[in-house]
C-alpha cells in the first residue's frame, strides 16, 4: 500500500471534496504536519477544531475505499519494480478539481486547471504507476490497427474506426490525444479509465479487446466497434419532426421508440 504521507494527502483532499474544510485550512494543516511528522493530517485538523471524530472516522473509512479501488485497477502494486533498483513509491499528484506540488519539502493544493471533466471521485496515481502500467503494454513499429477515420473526439481522448490486420474485423480504436501524450497526469487519467472500462461487464458497456502503445508511445486501448445512430441524434430528430406542436401524432408515434430504447 502507499506510504503514510500519501495517506494523510489523501485524508485532506477528501476532507476537502466533501467540503468539511477549505483549501486554505487544508494547506495550512499541511504546513504544521510537514514540520510535525509525529501527528497525522486527521490528528491536527481534530485538534483545530475543524473535523469531529465522527467525520474524521468517515472520511478514514472513504480513505480506505480509494486506495483499494486504486489496488483493483493497478493489478494491487502500490510500487513500481525495476529491476536493479529499490522500490519506488506511488505519488499522488491529482485528486478531482486539486493539482498536489511538492517543493522543498512542502506540499501545496491549488486547483488544477483541465480541460476535460473527470470523476470528482476519481483518485490519480501517476508517475510509477504511468511507467508500471505503460510497460505491460504491447509496442510495436508495425501496428496490427490501420486507422481508417476519426469517429468521436473528446477532452482527452479520440476514437477511431481501425481494422484489425490480424483478425480482419473493424474496431473502435481509442487514443490519448497527441497534445496530451506526453503529459504524465493526462496518461494516467487514460489508463485508469481503460483499466475502468475493461474491469466491468455489462451488456449496456462496450468489451474492451486489448491495449497497447503506438509507436510515438502513446498508449491506446480497443473495443467493439458499435455500429448505429448517436441516442443525441435520435433526440434531435425526434424534436424536429414535432416541430412546434408538443401533442402532435408525431409526436407520440416517435417518443415510445426513444423511451425504450433509453430503457434498454
Amino acid at each position: 500500500m502507499p506510504d503514510e504521507s500519501e495517506r494523510n494527502l489523501l485524508f485532506g483532499l477528501l476532507a476537502l471534496r466533501e467540503k468539511l474544510i477549505d483549501r486554505e485550512t487544508l494547506n495550512a494543516a499541511l504546513r504544521t504536519w510537514a514540520a510535525e511528522r509525529n501527528r497525522g493530517l486527521d490528528q491536527i485538523l481534530r485538534e483545530n477544531g475543524v473535523l469531529t471524530p465522527e467525520q474524521s472516522e468517515v472520511i478514514q473509512k472513504k480513505v480506505v475505499q480509494q486506495f483499494e479501488r486504486f489496488q483493483v485497477i493497478m493489478g494491487n502494486a502500490s510500487t513500481l519494480e525495476v529491476p536493479g533498483e529499490a522500490p519506488k513509491p506511488l505519488t499522488l499528484t491529482e485528486f478531482g478539481d486539486e493539482r498536489v506540488t511538492r517543493e522543498k519539502g512542502e506540499v501545496t493544493v491549488a486547483e488544477s486547471p483541465r480541460q476535460d471533466d473527470p470523476s470528482e471521485a476519481t483518485v490519480f496515481f501517476v508517475g510509477d504507476a504511468t511507467a508500471k502500467a505503460c510497460a505491460s503494454a504491447p509496442s510495436s513499429s508495425e501496428m496490427r490497427y490501420e486507422i481508417l477515420r476519426l469517429l468521436a473526439k473528446g477532452g482527452l481522448g479520440e476514437v477511431y474506426v481501425a481494422r484489425d490486420k490480424e483478425l480482419n474485423r473493424d474496431v473502435a480504436l481509442k487514443l490519448i490525444q497527441e497534445r496530451c501524450g506526453h503529459d504524465e497526469s493526462s496518461r494516467a487519467r487514460f489508463l485508469f479509465e481503460a483499466g475502468i472500462t475493461s474491469a466491468l461487464e455489462h451488456p449496456g458497456i462496450v468489451p474492451v479487446h486489448g491495449h497497447g502503445l503506438l509507436p510515438d508511445g502513446r498508449p491506446y486501448y480497443t473495443m467493439r466497434l458499435i455500429d448505429g445512430e448517436p441516442f443525441k441524434d435520435a433526440i434531435q430528430r425526434f424534436h424536429e419532426s414535432i416541430g412546434s406542436n408538443p401533442h402532435s401524432h408525431a409526436r407520440s408515434r416517435g417518443l415510445r421508440p426513444l423511451l425504450n430504447r433509453f430503457l434498454d
